[in-house]
């Protein structure tokens, strides 16, 4: 059925976008696209067979949409301001991510932190992109990516255009106990031991495995010593459940 209702509304969408050289408009056909792709799946790998079809057009048609505004915006200046050329990028970008084109969408984080670099809401991002990747097959040193960072820029000494979770949680420990950041803290120190954990299940090598528990365990140990709470209810269970797991 929900594949039926989208085959209508697909075909409005596109005689809207076909004529369309507004903003707003092209805008909301881009994010409806993308809309309609998520609910098969957040990722296209998590997609039933049967669906697969209608998400990867759904999520493609998303990408071409905000290509299309991006090319309009390099086209005409004013067209696009500063901010809603790095907000389309962003969202071309978990777009490509959702299609299982890591590449692309590393490049297209890269270029907006290359400009941006302490915009959080990307850092946070990228991280989580090389986090998913990691989990492919012969992908796991990904895992290390979003944990360490990645991405030297030679304009800065090779500081790390990325930063990973590790250089989140620094950046935003100093609100960590109640402030501002404390929810993009918990956030970046559980994935951090999460990326640990992850890192060490895909190892051959028993001692690796070994050694990237022991680090897991440890980064959990370290959060309950400095934070008792863990962070409140909500990241308090899932640091016990990734313990556990360790």
């Amino acid at each position: 059925v929900k594949r039926t209702l989208g085959k209508g509304f697909e075909t409005f969408l596109k005689q809207v976008a076909a004529d369309a050289t507004e903003l707003n408009i092209l805008n909301w056909v881009a994010e409806t696209y993308r809309g309609m792709g998520e609910s098969f799946g957040a990722h296209i790998r998590n997609v039933p067979q049967d669906s697969l079809e209608a998400a990867k057009s759904y999520y493609g048609q998303a990408a071409d949409t905000y290509q299309k505004i991006l090319d309009m915006g390099a086209k005409t200046p004013g067209f696009l301001s500063g901010p809603m050329q790095t907000q389309l990028s962003l969202q071309l970008a978990k777009t490509k991510r959702s299609m299982g084109d890591y590449v692309k969408a590393m490049d297209m984080f890269e270029v907006i932190l290359k400009k941006q670099p302490s915009m959080l809401p990307v850092q946070i991002e990228a991280a989580r992109t090389y986090q998913d990747w990691g989990s492919f097959k012969d992908s796991h040193e990904n895992y290390l990516r979003a944990i360490l960072g990645a991405r030297p820029d030679k304009a800065k000494n090779n500081k790390n255009t990325i930063w990973g979770w590790g250089e989140i949680a620094r950046v935003t420990a100093p609100t960590s106990s109640g402030g501002q950041y404390k929810d993009q803290f918990h956030e970046a120190r559980y994935n951090l031991a999460l990326c640990r954990y992850n890192y060490a299940v895909s190892h051959k090598d028993a001692a690796k495995k070994k050694e990237n528990f022991q680090r897991a365990k440890s980064d959990v140990a370290i959060i309950a010593g400095f934070y008792p709470d863990l962070g409140g209810d909500k990241w308090k269970a899932q640091y016990d459940a990734l313990l556990k797991k360790v």
